[in-house]
């Protein structure tokens, strides 16, 4: 989205550093200083640090990242729906092969956990065999949606700290943020109202 804008408004430059599975606590990790997101954050890293050796390429993505966006005029933005979609997926899994849910992070853990065991395919047949075995127990749901509530609280004040650290960088850029569609479709069809409700609720919020 950002190049089909950059190459619309026929700009000098384009700094292109979104990319798959970014979360916010991996923007943050950018843009604040100390801050090294959590236990999935090791594995969203290998987008953009080639090494074992984070803590030095870290403070070279940081300015690079600071950099580019101090001297944008237009900034697109489009982070967060993977604080949902991990979360969600991580919860499926849990409840659905009877471990308890233990928080946000621990939820995304046991995702990205079995993606490294088994692969995206088999990962996502799991979370699929999990969510119809969740919704076949009227005591799961009401687990599910309460869990969801907890990501959404976490997500909130993370992204509003995003945008305060932008806004310090750079104080007259037009911020753009893309809103979020339902990526859950291929799940269990009743789970849809579940997660359009949440959706509204992020959208909204952003």
């Amino acid at each position: 989205y950002g190049k089909i804008v950059a190459d619309t408004l026929k700009a000098d430059v384009y700094h292109a550093y979104g990319t798959s599975g970014v979360r916010t606590q991996e923007m943050l990790m950018f843009l604040k200083d100390g801050y090294y997101g959590d236990a999935v954050t090791n594995y969203n890293m290998h987008y953009w640090v080639h090494t074992d050796n984070i803590d030095k390429e870290l403070p070279v993505l940081q300015k690079q990242i600071r950099d580019g966006l101090a001297e944008s005029n237009l900034i697109t933005m489009g982070v967060g729906i993977n604080d949902l979609w991990l979360t969600v997926e991580g919860i499926l899994l849990q409840l659905g092969t009877g471990k308890p849910y233990t928080g946000p992070e621990d939820a995304q853990k046991e995702y990205m956990d079995t993606v490294s065991a088994f692969g995206v395919s088999q990962a996502m047949k799991l979370v699929q065999q999990a969510a119809d075995a969740v919704f076949g127990v009227a005591t799961l749901v009401p687990q599910l949606v309460a869990a969801i509530g907890d990501a959404l609280l976490s997500f909130e004040p993370r992204y509003e700290e995003i945008l305060q650290l932008i806004r310090k960088l750079n104080p007259n850029a037009i911020i753009v943020e893309v809103g979020f569609y339902n990526p859950f479709d291929i799940l269990t069809p009743g789970f849809n109202g579940i997660i359009d409700t949440y959706l509204g609720t992020m959208n909204s919020f952003l």
